[in-house]
Order: structure tokens, then sequence, then C-alpha cells
């Protein structure tokens, strides 16, 4: 099944308490395809778990959080998928 990034950051920002997320996927050699999450936001991982949970499917729950103070953005405002970690 795929997982959409924009459709997990979506749902994310829909949270009061998120001011900004980016989602992107890893591959892992033992697990396949993992949903990671960048997210500036005041709640606890476990909040914003269970409200994925109860908005995505299971396949689109993140299942690796970075809580950041800001997401990283290149000069024009973009998010730079490289500086993730992201080459695709």
């Amino acid at each position: 099944l795929s997982v959409y990034p924009a459709d997990v950051e979506d749902v994310l920002l829909r949270h009061d308490a998120v001011e900004e997320a980016v989602v992107f996927k890893r591959m892992d050699r033992l697990q396949g395809e993992r949903v990671c999450v960048q997210v500036v936001s005041s709640v606890t991982e476990d909040a914003l778990r269970t409200y994925c949970r109860e908005q995505l499917a299971p396949h689109q729950c993140p299942s690796d959080w970075a809580f950041v103070p800001a997401i990283e953005k290149l000069a024009n405002g973009k998010i730079s998928r490289v500086r993730l970690g992201v080459t695709s």
C-alpha cells in the first residue's frame, strides 16, 4: 500500500498543537518502508500517535518521530529533502 507524505502532513497540520510537520519515507532493510515525521508541536508523541491512529489507516501512521524546534528550510522557503536524508 502506498503512503503519500502530503496526506499524512495534511492530517498532522489539522491538529491544533502542530505548527509544522514534514513527512517522508525511509527504506529499512528489515522493516521495509518506514513513515517518518519531523514535527514542531507542543504535545507529546503519544498524543500525536493516538491522533494519527484515529485519522489515518495503520500503514499511514508514522513510525519514526522527531520533535524539532523548527523545520529546516532552504532560502526559497521549501523543505530540503536532501537535508532530511531523503533523495526521492
